[in-house]
């Protein structure tokens, strides 16, 4: 996948969550929209399994 499908990808999937890009240097910070909970991931997915494991951190994330 090319970096630009992997950044549509993971915009999606966090807006899925209900989290909006709040900021972004070197890493992408969003913010949840009800619990105003932050969640950093990084802004290159180098893993094959990237994706899944940025679901994994929103639902630690969202359950804490």
């Amino acid at each position: 996948m090319a970096l630009k499908d992997d950044r549509r990808a993971l915009m999606a999937l966090t807006k899925r969550y209900g989290f909006v890009l709040q900021r972004q240097t070197k890493h992408y910070v969003f913010k949840h929209e009800v619990s105003d909970k932050i969640l950093v991931c990084g802004k290159s997915i180098s893993d094959r399994r990237g994706l899944k494991n940025v679901e994994a951190q929103i639902k630690r994330v969202l359950s804490s």
